[in-house]
């Protein structure tokens, strides 16, 4: 198989038995599905004079670590993943972590440009549904435009250390809040983007190694009201409907008030 100009991801399946050729950009990544592949001939690429570089991130199947660093190009890799993958249609590469459990993690983003991430719940590889249950490291390596919007949910149970690149909104609806490693995100999305939290556990996250390092964290209006009362106050900052949009004024009937520390009550608006 020959290598291409322009391309960010190489997948070779395990069909592949030999590769002549490599990718061209800095910062790609080259998955090899086939243990007993041909490395006889280096990953190289002539339009570019550019080799497999300690920048490039190498996956590698499950127990075929020690074949691959015989190789003496490969070997230079800096970054290499040991996982088996499955792919998906919507472009997600998924690692089975637990066939008894039936628990699996986002591995891999192969799609050209993600605008937009919402980690699925589960995956269907075959037959068998998966739950996911973390991001893996470098997930999102070869994604060169910045992600509008990340959202995590509650089930997630680890990130690894570079799994998004940057974004602009990163949405967390996980509860039990734990510590992840600064390099989760990067510099750029700490500090540009809002981190929206779950109701009352914005405290959590401030606290937490990883999390706190976002500049800006701010808690999502809570499904249920538990305070009701008959007229408004002066000590509100936000206005929403009972479908939970922000609003600049009070519509007739019954509106929510969010005070500075996060205090829901529904009032009347006759």
């Amino acid at each position: 198989m020959n290598g291409s100009p322009n391309v960010r991801t190489l997948i070779l399946p395990e069909s592949v038995d030999s590769l002549y050729g490599y990718l061209s950009e800095p910062q790609s990544v080259l998955v090899w599905q086939n243990p007993n592949l041909d490395v006889c001939h280096f990953p190289y690429n002539y339009y570019t004079n550019r080799s497999f570089s300690s920048q490039d991130v190498l996956f590698i199947p499950d127990g075929s670590y020690d074949k691959c660093m015989q190789h003496d190009h490969l070997k230079r890799c800096q970054r290499i993943v040991e996982k088996s993958l499955f792919f998906t249609e919507d472009s997600l590469a998924i690692h089975v972590t637990s066939e008894g459990e039936h628990k699996a993690e986002v591995s891999l983003y192969y799609g050209s440009n993600c605008t937009n991430f919402q980690c699925p719940r589960t995956v269907s590889i075959g037959d068998v549904e998966y739950d996911i249950v973390g991001v893996g490291k470098y997930c999102f390596y070869t994604n060169r435009e910045t992600i509008d919007s990340i959202s995590i949910h509650q089930d997630v149970t680890y990130l690894e250390p570079f799994a998004f690149s940057n974004a602009r909104d990163v949405v967390s609806h996980i509860l039990s809040v734990y510590d992840i490693n600064d390099d989760v995100f990067t510099t750029w999305t700490y500090n540009n983007a809002t981190l929206t939290v779950p109701y009352g556990k914005k405290a959590d996250y401030e606290t937490a190694n990883g999390w706190k390092n976002f500049k800006r964290i701010v808690e999502a209006l809570p499904s249920a009201v538990k305070t009701i009362e008959a007229e408004g106050g002066n000590n509100t900052s936000t206005l929403y409907d009972l479908s939970g949009r922000w609003q600049t004024q009070a519509k007739r009937g019954v509106n929510i008030l969010c005070d500075k520390n996060g205090k829901t009550k529904k009032v009347m608006n006759r």
